[in-house]
């Protein structure tokens, strides 16, 4: 007789059933991830409706498992609204499932932008002109005034670089700029 365990891994070599599992993983993890998100900014879904321009009952869909289809779009709003980032990224099966069984509502926790530790570090050590051992993009939103990110794990160029300017990559109108050190 094979273990639950054993029977759940021989089920996930079925595509059918792994597209289920990946569709009901993501429409329990996404709800439950917004919620703790919003109760560790102690806002009700009214304030959080307000903030990300939404509707109050969209937000209270959202929040529950399987009431809501997500699409990018929505995500990256959410994701804004609560001043957090967003990745979104395909993973071994084994990776998606350590994740799930490690996830805990009470326990989630991403910092907001302006408690972002690892940022603030990345902007300092650019702007004191303190050599950084990563790569550190740059956001002009206006000429002359570049924002710091922190580093990115790709180096797309969709524009082509001035010759000793790093990468460049335009989008929706802003530039990025990727310097080393």
């Amino acid at each position: 007789m094979k273990s639950e365990k054993s029977q759940f891994i021989e089920n996930l070599e079925d595509w059918k059933y792994r597209e289920a599992y990946i569709r009901a993983s993501i429409n329990v993890n996404l709800p439950s991830q917004i919620r703790a998100l919003r109760l560790k900014q102690e806002m009700t879904q009214k304030e959080f409706a307000a903030v990300a321009d939404m509707k109050q009952p969209r937000i209270s869909a959202m929040e529950k498992p399987g009431a809501t289809k997500f699409n990018i779009e929505t995500l990256i709003r959410v994701a804004a609204a609560f001043k957090v980032g967003l990745i979104v990224k395909f993973v071994p099966v084994s990776e998606m499932l350590a994740w799930e069984n490690g996830f805990s509502q009470d326990s989630f926790n991403v910092p907001t932008f302006e408690q972002d530790m690892a940022l603030q570090r990345a902007s300092a050590s650019v702007f004191e002109g303190k050599p950084s051992p990563t790569p550190v993009w740059f956001l002009f939103d206006s000429p002359g005034t570049p924002r710091a990110f922190p580093e990115v794990s790709h180096n797309t160029t969709m524009t082509p670089p001035p010759p000793d300017a790093g990468s460049v990559s335009t989008a929706g109108g802003i530039q990025y700029q990727q310097r080393l050190g």
